[in-house]
């Protein structure tokens, strides 16, 4: 969804000198990154809130993603509506980013499906608890096994990418993602029954 930037700005706010603001910024000065917090923060917010439907964590979510985008990639600008479109896109691109997130966690929830034990159906009434189990079951597992499950069905990398990375083959990554996709689905199972006692 493009929300028009007449939207969110508002003529009474004081100008500030862009080309000085973005120089001072890239030269890492704090007081300038203050100025900038400042001066575009809630903007930016209102701006997420109308991306979002009015979802408050989500726009928080994809303008804090949207300043660090800011913080990798600042340059100088010298025209504010040049800047603040390029803000904008940043934060567009971080809620775009967002909804891909969702869509893979709902494709590895999708994965754990194809594994030999039963986890909760999931529906539209019961996908946030489906997901906090999945959540849930991926924080009892040790930063190896959850990086490589990560990084296969979050961020969507290939099994030859990850059998590269770790020096191994593709087949011997594949054995080891559905040997945790089973650990994983024992762990939902058995935190949904707990749940349900």
């Amino acid at each position: 969804m493009v929300v028009p930037v007449s939207a969110v700005l508002r003529e009474d706010e004081p100008a500030i000198s862009i080309a000085r603001q973005t120089q001072a910024m890239a030269r890492l000065c704090d007081d300038a990154w203050k100025e900038f917090y400042e001066h575009y923060y809630d903007r930016l917010m209102a701006y997420a809130l109308k991306l979002h439907s009015g979802d408050r964590a989500s726009a928080e979510d994809s303008v804090q993603a949207g300043f660090l985008r800011v913080v990798r990639n600042i340059r100088c600008f010298d025209d504010e509506a040049v800047f603040w479109s390029w803000l904008t896109l940043l934060v567009r691109c971080a809620a775009a980013d967002q909804g891909r997130k969702v869509t893979a966690r709902s494709r590895f929830y999708e994965s754990l499906a194809a594994a030999d034990l039963p986890v909760p159906r999931r529906t539209s009434q019961n996908e946030e608890y489906v997901f906090v189990l999945l959540e849930e079951a991926m924080a009892r597992l040790d930063d190896a096994d959850r990086d490589l499950l990560e990084k296969k069905y979050v961020e969507g990398e290939s099994s030859i990418a990850l059998a590269a990375h770790l020096g191994s083959t593709a087949k011997a990554v594949e054995c080891r993602l559905r040997r945790l996709r089973k650990k994983l689905k024992t762990t939902i199972y058995a935190l949904d029954r707990q749940t349900r006692r």
